[in-house]
């Protein structure tokens, strides 16, 4: 009875530790600019219908290019952004380029709408965001 009690109170410690580690995790800006971030967006098995490229890209000057490719070329939308320990309700411009660490995207679009993305994972060829206003993940590679 002592052995499994101090199994689970490991246990729960090994838990909370994990998750406390991932929770507190910052990135660096290094990790995933000057590289072009491509949606993976999963094919239906019983869809003939070609899937559209499409992806990002992030500068160290603080600008994130949205782009996709289709029939007629390819299409790029620019908007500013930055990293964040937190989420931001207001974008502060004086952020651009200058904030290297963080854990969320912010971005600003022309219509001044803010998004915050959570930064999930970031390995050498992958990367995982969460919209935070939709909840939906995002999921990019290099190839």
């Amino acid at each position: 009875m002592k052995r499994s009690a101090i199994l689970i109170i490991l246990f729960i410690i090994c838990v909370f530790a994990t998750n406390t580690s991932q929770a507190s995790r910052v990135f660096n800006l290094t990790d995933f600019c000057d590289k072009e971030w491509y949606v993976d967006i999963p094919k239906d098995e019983n869809d003939d219908e070609e899937l559209i490229k499409q992806g990002w890209s992030f500068s160290k000057n603080g600008e994130v290019t949205s782009f996709m490719f289709c029939n007629d070329g390819k299409h790029v939308g620019v908007v500013k952004f930055y990293l964040s320990d937190t989420p931001a309700t207001v974008f502060d411009h004086n952020m651009i380029s200058k904030a290297t660490r963080g854990r969320y995207i912010v971005t600003l679009n022309k219509a001044n709408y803010i998004c915050n993305f959570e930064i999930i994972d970031i390995t050498f060829t992958r990367m995982i965001v969460r919209n935070m206003i939709y909840g939906f993940i995002l999921n990019f590679t290099t190839d």
